[in-house]
């Protein structure tokens, strides 16, 4: 093959191992922001306040007004 094919070959290898890291750090740095757990509880109170307009009645507890 011509020198120049193996120039070519060897900036496309470079290209793509540059993009490979690349996506490499973006998946490490996504996976160390989700280090806390979810509070299912508070997404659910807070879904529910934004969909009915109200929160949940404790058991036990008074009913919110109007309900």
């Amino acid at each position: 093959m011509h020198p120049t094919i193996y120039q070519e070959l060897a900036k496309i290898k470079i290209a793509d191992e540059l993009a490979y890291a690349d996506r490499q750090r973006l998946a490490r740095l996504a996976s160390a922001d989700r280090s806390h757990p979810i509070d299912f509880r508070a997404l659910v109170g807070r879904a529910r306040v934004r969909l009915f307009g109200r929160p949940a009645a404790r058991p036990g507890g008074p009913l919110p007004a109007g309900a």
